[in-house]
């Protein structure tokens, strides 16, 4: 049985570690492949009618990447990069979606592949989003002094409307 590696890094070195030397250590492990999984269900599973597990391979599909070397950002990327890629949703030769966990954390190759694409569709999300938001701020400058217009306007007819009374 081959054994599983989870990435220790000290002065930027990567020492490949059996099992988490201590409790500490464990506990982030678990609360970092909690944190994968989560990711993976959020944009993959959600609101399909059975809930997934994490299972065993799962789990060791997330540490086996740790032990590659990747990071939680870039494995979060590389699910987020199977969700943008056309190919992994249904667009591949079986017609079927790509998208199981352990296929994605399958090889570094296609971690480091989906997480190149991964980077490219959160890049053009920030893009849409940030002209969204310039737009939004377009409109509500239009919309202010709009409102300022009218109550200009409004203003200069109760002054002559008091005016013709008074006067």
């Amino acid at each position: 049985m081959s054994a599983l590696r989870l990435v220790h890094t000290t002065h930027h070195t990567t020492t490949p570690l059996e099992q988490p030397t201590g409790c500490d250590e464990f506990r982030a492990r678990e609360a970092l492949v909690q944190r994968v999984f989560a990711r993976w269900v959020v944009l993959h599973r959600e609101g399909r009618p059975v809930q997934p597990r994490l299972t065993e391979q799962r789990r060791q599909a997330v540490v086996m990447a740790l032990g590659w070397g990747f990071d939680e950002a870039a494995i979060e990327m590389a699910i987020d990069g199977c969700k943008a890629s056309w190919f992994c949703q249904a667009g591949n030769r079986t017609g079927h979606p790509l998208d199981e966990l352990t296929w994605i954390l399958g090889s570094a190759e296609r971690i480091e592949r989906l997480a190149n694409e991964g980077a490219v569709a959160r890049e053009a999300i920030e893009q849409r989003q940030a002209a969204v938001r310039q737009g939004l701020a377009a409109q509500a400058t239009q919309a202010t002094n709009a409102a300022r217009e009218r109550l200009r306007a409004l203003r200069d007819e109760l002054a002559q409307r008091a005016m013709r009374r008074g006067g």
